[in-house]
């Protein structure tokens, strides 16, 4: 909620560290957030039940391993769909704040990496397999 509050605040009243973005720029942004959510969206449905803060780091009883939908093309989808929603956003407020947002592939990147460990150890070589054929959180790069 604070992060809605501050780019609200950012957009509204006070952007921070502006920037000249022409509108062709300002609309790539929006489609960015767009795209992103929807990800972010799609990947918890897709989940349903078997969701589980990051935070509890456990895997939910009888859960499948998900490689069709959106987890045939990302392996994270949740977080690629938070941190690239943060760069459109601040594209979108005309800050230059969107280059330190990328600062957020870091955390969520060994987050990602620890909760690997995790599948890894409960779904053995199907999702090291898997993990061959599809991207952590960029598509066809990362």
């Amino acid at each position: 909620m604070g992060f809605l509050l501050f780019l609200l605040t950012q957009y509204l009243v006070w952007n921070i560290l502006p920037m000249q973005v022409p509108f062709f720029i300002t609309f790539l942004g929006f489609l960015l957030v767009v795209v992103s959510l929807s990800t972010a969206f799609l990947a918890k449905k897709q989940l349903g039940i078997y969701w589980v803060p990051a935070i509890l780091k456990k895997i939910v009883k009888k859960q499948p391993l998900l490689t069709s939908g959106i987890y045939a093309y990302l392996r994270h989808p949740i977080y690629a769909g938070v941190i690239f929603s943060y760069v459109g956003a601040e594209i979108v407020a005309g800050s230059w704040l969107w280059v330190s947002s990328l600062c957020l592939l870091i955390p969520i990147y060994l987050q990602a990496k620890k909760e690997e460990k995790l599948l890894t150890s409960h779904f053995g070589k199907q999702y090291q397999e898997y993990m061959k054929h599809t991207k952590m959180l960029i598509p066809f790069v990362l």
